[in-house]
């Protein structure tokens, strides 16, 4: 019975040994998969083959490297103690070729998907886009990547299949190009004012002194020949709209909107204030009628598209303003439309006027003594007609800043 004890002890013993003895080779692999027990490789090539290059830091390394068919060329090289790695991207380089490895061996061939070792060559992700769209991505992908790359639109997502390394770079670079777009206040003051306004006031209507240089004391910049105006501090955007409604207060002045908007980066706001009306359409056939509407509108529309360029914001405008004339009727409706489009470039929280929309309206005005001008014949003795012509300049008033977080 003691026997049989002692020997179930050694036999105990026995297993645990031959289980480590086991489990060394397996440790041992595990470990050199790490980048820092990588076999390191030292070797001297002159113009060599660049697959017998490869076969021979195979056999140093004691690692097998699978080589495919498109692999050719010649290269020279001298390495001491280089990493295994390493070695293989200093020597592929050259040729465009690329590595992969896979449990413990290495695949190498040429990155083209069109190679039958493609799939053994890469790895694939999928990157689900979060601030633009899929068709903006295509658009702004570099060339080099659109081999690897597939758009999906109805998800706005990329699919990417390429080399381990270079799909790093592609999904770096997508990441990038979808980072979060800021928010951008902009607030606007469309208004009217006469040139004889205008032409009685001047600049000082904005309480505004300029030297000689153009630049005034309050920190402005003026061009009239492009017909921009920008300030800042005191003569920022509060200045500015105090002094146009005080304007429309005195009647020298017509406010048409004064909105407040929020614009994500790249993304447009749009606003229209004005008045809809119904047209009807009525045609005649051999044997029917029928009848349709058409609404038509008309008042202020503005469109604004902000972008941050270094520390400035950019803003593309597009401005239309239009209004029904006189000689609209029942079955007819005459809109005169004003548009204007520009780009301008300021600081946040600067002000900038564009102007350069001339209004000009010409109206008969009659006047008449009351009962007495409404006698035939005889009322055209107490009727005076006069013809009136009034211009007025469209002034547009934009500042932006960017929301802070």
């Amino acid at each position: 019975m003691k026997w049989q004890v002692k020997n179930k002890n050694c036999f105990i013993l026995i297993l645990i040994i031959t289980l480590a003895v086991l489990t060394v080779p397996n440790l041992a692999i595990a470990e050199s998969n790490n980048s820092e027990d990588q076999p390191l490789i030292t070797a001297t090539f002159f113009d060599s083959d660049l697959l017998e290059s490869i076969k021979e830091v195979a056999l140093q390394s004691k690692v097998n490297i699978l080589v495919d068919e498109n692999v050719k060329g010649v290269i020279t090289l001298d390495i001491k103690d280089v990493p295994l790695e390493k070695a293989l991207q200093m020597m592929l380089i050259g040729g465009g070729y690329c590595y992969h490895k896979i449990d413990d061996f290495y695949v190498v061939g040429l990155p083209d998907p069109k190679n039958p070792a493609f799939t053994g060559l890469s790895e694939s992700t999928v990157y689900y886009l979060k601030n633009i769209s899929a068709d903006s991505a295509k658009s702004l992908i570099p060339s080099v990547y659109e081999p690897y790359v597939k758009f999906d639109n109805s998800k706005d997502s990329v699919s990417i299949i390429a080399p381990p390394e270079l799909l790093k770079k592609i999904l770096a670079d997508i990441q990038k190009m979808d980072g979060e777009r800021k928010q951008i206040k902009i607030k606007a003051l469309v208004t009217e004012i006469s040139n004889e306004v205008l032409k009685e006031w001047g600049m000082n209507v904005f309480n505004i002194d300029f030297n000689a240089s153009g630049v005034g004391t309050r920190t402005l910049a003026l061009d009239l020949a492009a017909g921009t105006l920008s300030g800042e501090g005191d003569a920022g955007f509060g200045h500015f709209s105090a002094t146009i409604k005080a304007l429309a207060d005195e009647k020298k002045a017509t406010i048409h909107a004064d909105p407040e908007l929020l614009v994500t980066e790249g993304k447009s706001g749009d606003l229209f204030v004005g008045e809809k009306r119904t047209l009807i359409l009525y045609s005649t056939g051999t044997n029917s009628s029928s009848s349709s509407t058409e609404n038509v509108e008309a008042g202020v529309g503005l469109k604004v598209t902000p972008k941050i360029v270094g520390d400035q914001i950019e803003l593309t405008i597009s401005q239309n303003i239009s209004n029904f004339t006189d000689q609209t009727t029942e079955d007819k409706i005459v809109v005169k439309s004003r548009n204007y489009s520009s780009t301008v470039r300021f600081l946040p929280g600067q002000t900038v006027m564009v102007a350069g929309l001339t209004d000009k309206n010409d109206s008969d005005e009659t006047i008449k003594t009351p009962i007495l001008g409404d006698i035939p014949i005889v009322g055209y003795l107490f009727k005076q007609k006069s013809k009136a012509k009034a211009n007025s300049q469209l002034l547009v008033f934009l500042t932006a800043e960017v929301v802070k977080e």
